[in-house]
């Protein structure tokens, strides 16, 4: 009897053994359903997730928020507009194999309400992309409610009525002080019974 406890993995993403009989596990892009992933090519895992020097949440004045990641052969993209980012996002800099960090600017100056997407991009064959981390900063919009930041591509027009759309975004609840509960990234979609009022 063999046991392997799953970690994290994106959507579409399989995990499994790295060749047929092999004690080690890989990560799969290219899922093969009760085949041999003999000729299927395997990853080591993903990159570490980037994070920001501040939490999400509630300032009353702006902030210079900076990029940081413990990982290696990674370059950080960045979006400030709820998008996922990219290649074609915004460059933030590198960290080679070394350790070393290379960037530009390391503040990004947030005077608004923001939502911060970053990625790690892999430049390692061996690894993928990270997760995306995303933090919303609210500046001087105070609330005595709930308040739910919702993120990503194409989901104002699944809010709009193109239901058949499965947009994949992230959502952050914070309580009536500003303070992060939860946190969560998936797909959208509308299901039965759904209220859209």
């Amino acid at each position: 009897l063999d046991y392997k406890k799953i970690t994290k993995h994106q959507l579409s993403h399989s995990v499994g053994r790295t060749t047929d009989g092999s004690s080690d596990w890989s990560v799969f892009t290219n899922p093969t359903v009760e085949q041999i992933n003999t000729n299927s090519t395997s990853f080591s895992g993903y990159k570490q997730s980037p994070y920001f020097n501040y939490e999400p949440g509630f300032y009353a004045e702006e902030l210079s928020v900076s990029i940081l990641c413990d990982d290696v052969d990674v370059e950080i993209y960045y979006t400030l507009d709820g998008s996922f980012p990219d290649e074609t996002g915004i460059y933030y800099g590198y960290i080679n194999s070394s350790g070393e960090v290379f960037v530009d600017n390391p503040n990004i100056e947030i005077d608004a309400t923001t939502v911060v997407r970053a990625i790690s991009i892999s430049q390692s064959s061996s690894f993928l992309d990270s997760f995306i981390e995303t933090s919303t900063y609210f500046i001087n919009d105070f609330h005595s409610l709930f308040v739910i930041s919702i993120a990503g591509d194409d989901i104002d027009n699944l809010m709009n009525g193109a239901t058949w759309q499965r947009p994949l975004g992230s959502f952050e609840i914070f309580d009536a002080e500003g303070v992060l509960i939860d946190e969560a990234v998936g797909e959208f979609n509308k299901h039965g019974n759904d209220s859209w009022a």
